[in-house]
Parts: structure tokens; C-alpha cells; sequence
């Protein structure tokens, strides 16, 4: 399962869908990466790859300081999972960019 490099993502949440660009990159079973939206780029935290599955943390500042607790799992050129925040938990989608 190759995950490296960039991914088109939407996060269905309670204030909309929110479409980011996720940059993934790995190093055994660290995953380390950023993700870039309108309000600018976050990097990914606490990391991890096991087997199929991919966690990683968010810490993002803007619109307002927020944990976000990532899993999902990559497949071909696809990745699904869900996010988990104060706010609740909400669905992932994505696809590798061209």
C-alpha cells in the first residue's frame, strides 16, 4: 500500500463539507504529512501506519483551536475513514491528486 504524496479530501462535518489537500509521506510506521485548506496548513501529529490503517492528530489554530483525531485507510487510489473532534465524529473521503 503506497500512501505518499497528495490527496483531494472532504470532511462531511456539522458546519458543512470542508475540502482540503492532505500530504502524506511515511517512514516505516510513522506518517507525517500536512494538510492544507483555506485557513492554511496544518501539520499532522502522532502519526502512525498500521497495516491498512492511518491515525494521525490535527492541532489546527484557525477558525478556532480544535483537536482533530484522524483514521482512515487508504485503498488504490482512494481513502475513506472519519474524524473525531468536540464537535463529533465525521465521515472522510478522498481521492490521490493527478
Amino acid at each position: 500500500m503506497s500512501i505518499a504524496g497528495q490527496w483531494d479530501i472532504a470532511v462531511d462535518t456539522p458546519m458543512g463539507v470542508q475540502k482540503s489537500v492532505l500530504s502524506l509521506a511515511t517512514d516505516g510506521q510513522t506518517l507525517s504529512g500536512e494538510l492544507l485548506n483555506q485557513f492554511g496548513s496544518t501539520p499532522l501529529k502522532e502519526g502512525l501506519v498500521d497495516g491498512e490503517k492511518l491515525t494521525w492528530i490535527l492541532q489546527p489554530m484557525i477558525p478556532m483551536p480544535m483537536t482533530l483525531k484522524f483514521e482512515a485507510s487508504v485503498s488504490g487510489d482512494t481513502i475513506s475513514g472519519a474524524v473525531t473532534s468536540t464537535l463529533g465524529t465525521s465521515p472522510l473521503t478522498g481521492a490521490r491528486k493527478a
